[in-house]
């Protein structure tokens, strides 16, 4: 069974067009790392953005888990780009999983997912996938 891991670009840019549940119709549960959600939800209502609070609503109505990779293997990976936090955790736990599918759109963080053999898609890799049943438009806010 496919594990799906996001990172924070994803969320953020699916929770601008109150388009989240396009996760769940998609991929069934996704998982974020603890850093992912510290970017997206936390650091993102600091700043107003109203898309964190989207994002934290949907998660928890969701009950999707909010993972931590072990400390340990998170010092054991010494990515040869500069990643963000978000993005060292959700690659470093894609490697400890099977059949991991991580989302990202950071094209350095794509290119180093692809260098550890891993599948990735991006926001943008979904659309085709969400059409036309599915398609990805603004939604109104209720």
């Amino acid at each position: 069974m496919t594990t799906v891991l996001c990172n924070a670009g994803p969320l953020i840019a699916l929770g601008k067009l109150n388009r989240l549940e396009l996760l769940a119709e998609l991929y069934g549960q996704v998982r974020i790392p603890r850093a992912v959600y510290d970017e997206a939800v936390t650091r993102g209502l600091a700043l107003g953005m109203p898309d964190a609070h989207t994002i934290r609503l949907f998660w928890r109505a969701r009950g999707w888990p909010i993972i931590q990779a072990a400390a340990d293997t998170l010092a054991a990976y010494k990515p040869p780009v500069i990643l963000d936090p978000g993005e060292t955790e959700v690659l470093t736990l894609a490697q400890t999983l099977p059949d991991a599918l991580v989302l990202l759109d950071d094209e350095t963080a794509r290119s180093e997912a692809r260098r550890l053999k891993l599948r990735v898609r991006g926001t943008l890799g979904a659309y085709p996938r969400a059409t036309p049943q599915h398609p990805i438009t603004p939604r109104r806010r209720p």
